[in-house]
């Protein structure tokens, strides 16, 4: 009798008895090989899924080290870094009233309080003709005579002359636990000439510092949208 090159399956001729025994024992070598077969598919899927899973958890944990080295480092960065951003408003509309909030400000933790503007008047309504406007600048929407700059009462912690081309100030806020002294700092150009002022305004109102919500800068016509303002606070 005959056989197959790879497996001895058997192959008949006309002149071979045909056993049972021959059948079953060509049956017994296709299920083993097929068996062989099959788990070696399975071997090879099991070994790639774990060479896959491997390789993700290794990405995985290497993108994990350095998220956690790159945020250590910003934070790093942070507490070398003196100055603190405790807020930053860009209006989106035009306002004759802008109000700055300075809820949440714990004073103690700064030694100042850098508040930086630029300030930038909208269009004249009709029949009106202007270059600039003077700008209050209130606490707490507070227009009594309770501002003193340079012992002169005042409705205002200060005045801001504003034209139409924009204008930057900045101001400095000495820590202190009670009222509020600033420090303006500003530059105007009108008709053509630099206007530079460095006054020293103070709150007399004797109430704590946290109990100021709001700075107010009031305009008869409006400050237009994208006027910008920052608060910075500098670490005690």
């Amino acid at each position: 009798m005959q056989q197959t090159t790879n497996y001895q399956l058997n192959q008949w001729e006309k002149t071979d008895r045909i056993l049972m025994a021959d059948f079953n024992g060509d049956n017994s070598k296709v299920d083993a090989a097929l068996k062989a077969s099959a788990d070696a598919v399975a071997a090879e899927a099991a070994a790639r899924a774990a060479a896959d899973a491997a390789e993700v958890a290794a990405r995985t944990a290497a993108d994990d080290a350095e998220i956690a080295a790159r945020t250590a480092a910003v934070q790093a960065a942070r507490d070398a870094c003196p100055l603190v951003l405790l807020r930053s408003v860009t209006t989106s509309v035009d306002a004759n009233q802008i109000d700055l909030s300075l809820a949440g400000i714990d004073w103690e933790n700064y030694g100042d309080i850098l508040i930086y503007m630029r300030l930038t008047l909208t269009a004249p309504p009709a029949g009106v003709n202007y270059n600039y406007q003077y700008i209050p600048v209130r606490l707490n929407n507070n227009s009594g005579s309770v501002y003193t700059s340079g012992g002169t009462a005042g409705t205002a912690l200060i005045t801001l002359l504003v034209d139409r081309v924009g204008v930057s100030f900045s101001c400095q806020i000495p820590r202190g636990n009670r009222g509020i002294s600033a420090l303006w700092n500003g530059m105007n150009i009108l008709n053509g000439y630099q206007y530079f002022f460095n006054t020293l305004t103070s709150c007399n109102t004797d109430q704590l510092r946290s109990s100021f919500t709001t700075m107010n800068f009031i305009s008869q016509y409006g400050l237009a949208a994208g006027c910008k303002i920052d608060i910075l606070g500098v670490r005690a």
